[in-house]
């Protein structure tokens, strides 16, 4: 069977173009099954938790779950400065964009870069010491917030997580293998919340998921050796139980 596959790919500061794309083929397997596939691949958040710096304290008190209310009465309107990370208001306005463009998709990749650029110095900053702990708890939350965000818009859509250069506690471009943050980012998405979600991310195939899906193990890997478009993947943590 022909297999034709679309890859929507959604950056946040480019959404204002995309429209619905049709999953209907004009041929079909002997099984009846469309031999179009579309894959939905949302990258580049550079979320930015600070854009109105009289939210911080509120944001580092409360939990993920609360975000949204914290953001919802922040008084600075409207998608951000051209040059500067995304903030709220872009981040739900790409997410719910995307929903529309491709309610069906087969799965989802997130192709990573979540956090915004030198958000630990920003924290620092705004926190007035250099806790490192305090830091990783915000990165935490943040993360968790996209997560949730995402999948208020993706409730039954498998995803496939990945990360980004700016993506670690450790800062741009750098990453501890085995580390804290990848053990904690990998428990974000082992939640039962998400977890039970993921149950088809292995049988992509044929054009759809069968039944015989398994769990998907979050685990991170680095690509390493890279040359034009060809690499090697070295495994940075181990699967979860």
């Amino acid at each position: 069977m022909r297999v034709a596959v679309f890859i929507l790919s959604v950056f946040l500061v480019g959404c204002a173009s995309i429209h619905p794309i049709s999953t209907q083929s004009r041929s079909s397997d002997d099984n009846g099954q469309s031999d179009i596939g579309v894959i939905l691949s949302i990258t580049d958040f550079h979320f930015d938790p600070f854009y109105d710096p009289k939210l911080f304290h509120d944001l580092v008190q409360s939990p993920p779950s609360e975000w949204t209310r914290i953001f919802a009465g922040s008084q600075v309107s409207g998608y951000g400065q051209y040059g500067k990370d995304s903030n709220y208001n872009l981040v739900v306005s790409a997410l719910k964009h995307a929903a529309r463009a491709a309610p069906k998709a087969e799965f989802i990749l997130l192709a990573g870069d979540w956090l915004a650029h030198g958000l630990s110095d920003t924290y620092y900053q705004y926190a007035g010491n250099r806790d490192p702990q305090g830091l990783y708890e915000f990165i935490d939350k943040t993360i968790t917030f996209l997560t949730q965000r995402i999948r208020e818009q993706f409730p039954h859509i498998p995803i496939y997580p990945a990360l980004g250069n700016e993506d670690s506690y450790c800062g741009d471009y750098q990453l501890q293998p085995k580390g804290e943050f990848l053990r904690r980012t990998a428990n974000t998405y082992s939640k039962p919340e998400t977890a039970s979600e993921q149950r088809q991310l292995m049988c992509w195939s044929r054009g759809r998921c069968g039944n015989s899906a398994k769990v998907l193990d979050v685990s991170w890997f680095c690509l390493r050796e890279w040359s034009g478009t060809i690499g090697t993947l070295e495994r940075l943590e181990p699967a979860l139980a």
